[in-house]
């Protein structure tokens, strides 16, 4: 599951802070929009807004002099229409709605952020703070943005830090909850990635045994063996499994380590079974099976004994090859997770 972060900011004032916060936040599994990416889609871009704020996990609400574009009002109609508890809900959102200069698209990502239960970090730019191009505030604007702070301050929402240049915002946001949610993220990147591995290593596991299973007749007492030793290290593995996805998720790095060497033996071992024990039984088998009939029937007459050839031959030309790739996880995530 990915992060998803919206980054609310009047592109006409801090366009450039906006750019490089989003380059700075997204990763693999960290998504990170702003308003643009929904004015051309089509349809009512306050709905829109809505619909990603809903499923986003936090949204960073940068503050300064001008407040950006005001919605048409079958915008606003529609999403008022759309939550009747608005009111009742933020009252102080209610009230400056009522008012003549109205809450522009970006003011309304902060409210959406609340309104949802969003987590919400203000940036207050400061007066010192440089701006983009474009800018170009008026007194109107000022007012309305002091207006648009003293609404949220009421709401119990507050700046989360006063910013003069996007470096000591970018330090300001990583020192809060976003900072939660960039280490949730990387958590679950491993933790998706450690899986995807054990399933294939388990699916092995079962395949191997599935073919043991089928020739336990040929050798059966070192088929048993193989097949007890096989089934008890598929069950350690999957405990060892378990033990490293929480001390991946907790950050013990040391622990995490160790729990690997432990599962790189125990594939070492079921390597090694695999090897000397399960390519003689399967030989074995295969070859007993000849022995049935004086000429080897067609796939027609016995079906059994083709599916048989054909399980022998996937067991040397697969099985060998997907074991002898096991590494869990590979040398190259091994090492970053130690960091």
């Amino acid at each position: 599951m990915s992060v998803k972060i919206f980054l609310s900011a009047v592109s006409s004032e801090f366009g450039p802070y906006r750019d490089e916060l989003r380059a700075d936040l997204t990763r693999q599994n960290v998504e990170v929009k702003v308003q643009e990416d929904f004015k051309d889609l089509g349809g009512l871009t306050l709905d829109k807004l809505d619909a990603y704020i809903v499923q986003c996990d936090g949204v960073i609400h940068l503050v300064g002099e001008m407040t950006g574009a005001m919605p048409f009002k079958v915008d606003r109609s529609a999403l008022t229409a759309k939550y009747h508890d608005l009111a009742a809900t933020l009252p102080t959102l209610y009230e400056r709605l009522q008012n003549p200069d109205g809450v522009s698209y970006t003011q309304w990502e902060a409210w959406l952020a609340l309104y949802h239960g969003k987590l919400l970090f203000i940036a207050l730019a400061d007066k010192t703070a440089p701006r983009a191009g474009e800018f170009a505030p008026t007194q109107a604007s000022r007012d309305a943005q002091a207006r648009h702070l003293s609404c949220l301050q009421r709401a119990g929402r507050f700046p989360g830090c006063t910013f003069t240049g996007v470096d000591n915002l970018a330090k300001s946001i990583v020192a809060t909850a976003i900072l939660d949610l960039l280490a949730r993220a990387d958590n679950q990147s491993l933790y998706e990635l450690y899986n995807q591995n054990a399933e294939r290593i388990v699916s092995t596991f079962d395949q191997v045994l599935g073919v043991l299973g089928g020739s336990s007749r040929v050798k059966p007492d070192e088929a048993k063996s193989a097949a007890e030793r096989l089934q008890a290290l598929h069950a350690e593995f999957i405990t060892l499994h378990m033990k490293h996805m929480d001390a991946v998720i907790a950050r013990k790095h040391m622990l995490a380590h160790d729990l690997t060497e432990q599962i790189h033996m125990l594939q070492d071992e079921a390597l090694e079974i695999i090897r000397t024990r399960i390519g003689d039984i399967g030989r074995r088998w295969y070859a007993s099976l000849g022995r049935e009939y004086i000429d080897a029937p067609t796939p027609e007459q016995d079906p059994r004994y083709h599916a048989v050839a054909i399980d022998i031959a996937r067991l040397h030309e697969e099985t060998e090859q997907a074991m002898a790739s096991w590494r869990y996880p590979p040398a190259t995530e091994t090492a970053r997770s130690a960091h």
